[in-house]
């Protein structure tokens, strides 16, 4: 009977699927069905991972992503700080409907693919004693990046340091487990960078070393339902501290924002991101954009951030396609992970990305006690960074799987050539 639920489920998912695609060649859209599909699959997947928390807590970033855009800009009060940017490609524009359909599609190719769900299992280790000279050597690491992140930030890119310093995190929480003095510095170099992302305005980015930490020695002692509550009080408050300061721009004063205009325009507002937002118009101006160039191009951008940009960098001179939207529309950077893959591949692209993520989830749901250390730390990264991939740069699901990679053998491998990697 639980079987043939199953298979019921993936037929309308799968048929879903196809009507999708069907309608999306012939270019047949309506915007507001889009939205409520999105939301219901978003849902159902939600439903279908409460027992495992740490894709539960994914799926909770990527919902509250997905609901800030939908109420954001299509079912609710339009975020006006943003109200004129968005008139730059018409309202009943084709490429408005091609955005949500991105969204979409990606959504049901997760649920299509997702596994039998089982309790997720603790990602701490008991890898390395207390006296390890590894712990020490990390959180030194830590050091430098975060001092060198504090005092030498115009000369270095802030995006760049925060590239490498959450791949050290990572790792430095991960093998401190019985090191006591190197978690605790690892925590204050933690909450030190948090503060000044916060007070420059990098709420997400000032999130990842956080959810790090989170996920490795909090989540798995809490009940779902409790990790529902907070998650949702984290909302308000970051909310809360995003639309004050958006206030104090807008009214050039701190004196004249009153609780009262806090309270009424989150609720006008009702509770979305406007990072979301803005990430979504980044999207929609890529994909202006695409419909204007040659296949044969967005295809070899493509393939060159997946080669070439992944294995050097920025010495690869590779062209960022936000830098190739940015010379036909105003935008504020980043861009939800569909967009860019619709910009190289089409739709093709957005079902490709999506049984790419659909591996990590399948890898995060088979982790258990035997797993390799380097699996459990793939996926404390990859849910770490969930904010930075999904919503600004797939850089950190490439490249930045690359660097940690090498960075995670290096340490653990050499050093420790003994253990179970």
């Amino acid at each position: 009977m639980i079987s043939r639920k199953v298979s019921i489920d993936k037929i309308v998912l799968f048929f879903l699927l196809v009507t999708c695609l069907f309608f999306s060649f012939i270019g047949r859209y309506n915007n507001f069905l889009i939205c409520l599909l999105i939301m219901a699959v978003e849902l159902y997947v939600l439903f279908k991972v409460r027992k495992n928390k740490l894709l539960l807590f994914m799926y909770l970033c990527i919902i509250y992503f997905d609901y800030s855009v939908i109420f954001g800009k299509y079912l609710g009060q339009p975020i006006q700080r943003l109200s004129l940017v968005y008139q730059q490609i018409p309202p009943d524009s084709e490429v408005r409907s091609i955005g949500l359909m991105c969204l979409l599609l990606f959504q049901i190719v997760i649920a299509l693919l997702l596994p039998k769900i089982k309790k997720d299992q603790p990602l701490t280790c008991d890898l390395f004693s207390s006296s390890d000279s590894v712990s020490y050597i990390v959180t030194a690491i830590c050091a430098v990046m975060v001092l060198g992140y504090l005092f030498l930030n115009s000369i270095i890119d802030a995006r760049t340091i925060y590239e490498y310093a959450i791949i050290m995190f990572c790792i430095g929480f991960y093998i401190t487990k019985h090191n006591i003095l190197c978690r605790s510095l690892l925590i204050s170099f933690m909450v030190i960078s948090t503060l000044v992302n916060m007070y420059q305005g990098g709420r997400i980015i000032s999130l990842m070393p956080m959810i790090a930490y989170f996920v490795i020695y909090i989540i798995h002692k809490i009940k779902s339902r409790t990790l529902l509550v907070s998650f949702i009080s984290v909302v308000v408050l970051f909310t809360f501290f995003g639309l004050y300061g958006d206030l104090i721009e807008a009214n050039s004063s701190s004196h004249s924002v009153t609780i009262t205009d806090l309270k009424n325009t989150m609720v006008e507002r009702k509770f979305t991101l406007d990072t979301a937002v803005s990430s979504h118009w980044t999207s929609l101006t890529e994909i202006a954009v695409a419909r204007d160039l040659p296949v044969r191009e967005r295809a070899k951008n493509g393939v060159d951030f997946l080669t070439k940009y992944t294995l050097l960098g920025k010495k690869a001179n590779y062209t960022q396609i936000y830098d190739i939207s940015l010379k036909y529309f105003t935008h504020y950077y980043g861009g939800f992970i569909q967009g860019y893959f619709y910009y190289w591949f089409g739709y093709l692209g957005v079902l490709m990305v999506a049984l790419y993520i659909s591996f990590f989830i399948r890898m995060i749901n088979g982790i258990n006690k035997k797993s390799y250390h380097y699996t459990k730390i793939l996926a404390i990264y990859v849910l770490a960074t969930i904010p930075r991939w999904y919503l600004y740069y797939p850089t950190i699901l490439f490249r930045g799987i690359l660097l940690l990679t090498i960075v995670y053998f290096a340490f653990v491998k050499l050093l420790k050539p003994q253990n179970k990697v």
